[in-house]
């Protein structure tokens, strides 16, 4: 048995990245659920790589049950060219830029990924500061999740308060 892995050239696999940081700008063809208002400017795009850690912890609803519930995120903002742009992390969720500058969230609405991707989102802005990148953020879209979804083990009572990291990526589109 062989295998062949062809390399696609440069430039195709350039227009392709570039193409789909582009479609973000289009917001039009996102889950009405979480498009910005009309009128709003997207100001930054950002990747993030990290964890999303969860907790087996008892239901609020439900003395009697358990389930894994999120504790907060992670991660590492990168620009279109990899270069290292902030940080992600939470509760409540922030970003952070590299220069100091920093937005923190609510989350309003969230749409389906696909299985085992978590949610894609949209969150208002509650809070900014600095004079960098976040600090006229609106409001923040969460796009092309990838994993990220509560460990796929049992929680309950034996196992109460067992943390667990989830490897997640996604787009952060930010908006004013």
């Amino acid at each position: 048995m062989s295998i062949t892995i062809r390399k696609l050239p440069y430039p195709v696999v350039l227009l392709a990245a570039l193409a789909t940081w582009q479609a973000h700008a289009d917001n039009v063809m996102l889950p009405e659920q979480i498009r910005v208002p009309a009128g709003s400017k997207e100001i930054a795009a950002m990747h993030a790589v990290g964890d999303l850690t969860y907790e087996c912890k008892v239901q609020a609803n439900d003395a009697s049950a358990y389930s894994w519930q999120v504790l907060g995120p992670e991660a590492q903002l990168s620009a279109k060219n990899g270069k290292m742009k902030g940080r992600y992390y939470g509760p409540p969720a922030t970003w952070e830029g590299a220069d100091g500058s920093k937005v923190v969230a609510a989350q309003q609405a969230v749409a389906p990924n696909g299985a085992g991707n978590i949610p894609l989102q949209l969150a208002k802005a509650t809070q900014t500061s600095g004079n960098g990148v976040f600090s006229k953020v609106q409001f923040v879209q969460r796009l092309d999740t990838v994993g990220g979804t509560a460990p796929n083990i049992p929680c309950s009572g034996m196992n109460a308060g067992t943390k667990h990291k989830v490897g997640y990526s996604a787009d952060y589109v930010f908006w004013q």
